[in-house]
């Protein structure tokens, strides 16, 4: 009686797509980069010693900016991606840590981002002085505002598309986590309103009734794109894992891939043993079948 021994790609049923782990793991590399040098070249600059009362004002309000909150929040992401990613990639994944990088960029900087960064566009376009006062941007380079406002807004959509993630079976917890966020950060301006100080200028024209619209015209934006983030889930990566399992139950029926251990199965007199991916990568041992002569031990 013979023996076949059919071996699956150990890079296709590892269970980690290594192609997708080293793109994020460059791409998150790059990302904290790019954003540890903005912030740098920002947070040194001296407002403080400028003639104009304004913008010696601003560079205390300059850590209270809502682009500098979710913009420092993703100097702790990247790494923190980075380090999940990379023993994922090892095949050790960090659960808990996984579990809230995954919290933390849906429930604040996904919609954090997009709403700022939509928002300060649209006021950008109409005056620049209600965003700040006029004698700021002389003293800022020149790209700051496209790295602040277009590559977060391009790494929080790339971020969405590249990681897998699935709706959570209940949206009220993210939402509570984002109300108290925006919430935390309206009770900050208003502290500095009380006391005479305007993060932004176009504050200055709000009254209170004003200010309290605008405070809710920002939550419901921010559950727009906090529910917008999990239509686009949706559709990419049910369509993936559709196809995967697609892919897998066609494997299975052609006798290729065994998913949990080795297997031997006696077709017509010819003995064949399926492989698991384990031990084609040399992964941690578990039981095999008695009659099995190759494959885990």
């Amino acid at each position: 009686m013979s023996s076949v021994r059919v071996q699956s790609n150990a890079k296709v049923f590892s269970g980690v797509d290594r192609n997708a782990l080293d793109f994020r793991i460059c791409f998150y590399a790059l990302c904290f980069i790019h954003h540890s040098h903005i912030a740098m070249v920002l947070l040194q600059i001296d407002f403080e010693s400028h003639e104009d009362p304004k913008i010696r004002m601003y560079d205390h309000g300059k850590w209270k900016l809502f682009t500098t909150w979710f913009n420092l929040l993703y100097l702790a992401y990247f790494p923190l991606s980075l380090c999940c990613d990379m023993f994922e990639r090892v095949e050790r994944p960090l659960k808990y840590l996984g579990k809230f990088r995954n919290e933390l960029f849906t429930t604040i900087l996904f919609p954090a981002t997009l709403y700022a960064d939509a928002m300060f566009w649209r006021v950008w376009t109409i005056d620049t002085e209600l965003i700040a006062p006029k004698g700021v941007d002389p003293l800022i380079p020149w790209y700051s505002q496209y790295s602040m406002h277009v590559v977060s807004l391009v790494v929080a959509v790339v971020d969405l598309l590249v990681v897998p993630r699935a709706r959570p079976k209940s949206m009220v917890p993210g939402l509570a986590l984002n109300t108290v966020f925006i919430v935390t950060y309206g009770g900050v301006t208003c502290y500095d309103i009380a006391h005479g100080m305007y993060i932004y200028p176009l504050l200055k024209r709000f009254s209170s009734l004003d200010l309290l619209l605008f405070l809710l015209y920002s939550i419901i934006s921010n559950y727009f794109f906090y529910t917008l983030q999990w239509c686009i889930v949706d559709v990419v990566w049910k369509k993936k894992d559709d196809t995967k399992k697609k892919n897998y139950t066609s494997k299975q029926s052609t006798g290729y891939y065994a998913k949990d251990k080795c297997k031997v199965y006696d077709i017509y007199g010819i003995r064949a043993v399926f492989v698991c991916s384990r031990c084609v990568t040399g992964g941690a041992a578990h039981d095999r079948p008695a009659t099995a002569s190759v494959g885990c031990s």
